[in-house]
């Protein structure tokens, strides 16, 4: 009977290692993939850029606050960096065509996120408004530089308490402090429960003893 006990809560422990392993991999932090064959992106070469620059891409971190990696600044073409956030980390691109958008899927993007470009090519730094269609992002950009992507929060979208985006879809969940991505609670009920079927079975069997 105990060994039965034993098998019980090592098989709820695992089930809970799986919910929590497979929810991790899900919540990718600050991921941007090339969506074209002809766009390569590569982790930015720090000790090619101005101290200026690199001081930027140091502080890019999916979640940050723009405004703490533009010490001074507050607008970047017109646009206002109050109440933005870094939404990836920053990266290289080279090979983007004259003229032709770029798409990039971002992992972590929700809805009520308005998501820019942020992009460094040809001595300055740019805002360019994404389009939207799903995870992916896309917009006509410089042929080459650094580019991430950051966003603000939409007007009446729902928020958590750090100010991020969340699906209006996910009522009753709370958030990923690293991604802001929403957490749907019956992921952690249906561990809880796991366990609870272990410790059940554990005191029938000491009962059964008695």
């Amino acid at each position: 009977m105990k060994k039965k006990v034993i098998a019980t809560l090592v098989a709820a422990v695992a089930c809970v290692t799986m919910v929590f392993s497979a929810f991790a991999a899900d919540s990718t932090q600050g991921t941007l993939v090339s969506d074209s064959d002809k766009v390569t992106v590569t982790p930015v070469d720090t000790a090619t850029v101005e101290a200026a620059v690199k001081d930027v891409v140091d502080k890019a971190e999916a979640g940050q606050d723009v405004t703490t990696a533009f010490a001074g600044q507050t607008q970047i073409s017109g646009i206002e960096l109050a109440g933005m956030k870094f939404l990836s980390e920053m990266l290289s691109y080279t090979n983007a065509a004259p003229g032709e958008k770029v798409t990039f899927t971002a992992n972590n993007l929700t809805s009520g996120m308005v998501p820019y470009f942020l992009v460094y090519a040809n001595g300055k730094w740019e805002m360019i408004k994404a389009d939207v269609n799903g995870k992916q992002l896309s917009a006509v950009l410089p042929e080459g530089g650094i580019v991430c992507v950051v966003y603000k929060t939409a007007d009446g979208a729902v928020v958590d308490g750090s100010g991020n985006p969340v699906n209006p879809a996910d009522k009753g969940s709370t958030t990923s402090p690293k991604t802001g991505e929403a957490v749907t609670l019956p992921l952690a009920v249906l561990a809880a429960a796991l366990v609870s079927v272990g410790l059940v079975a554990a005191k029938k069997s000491k009962a059964s003893e008695c």
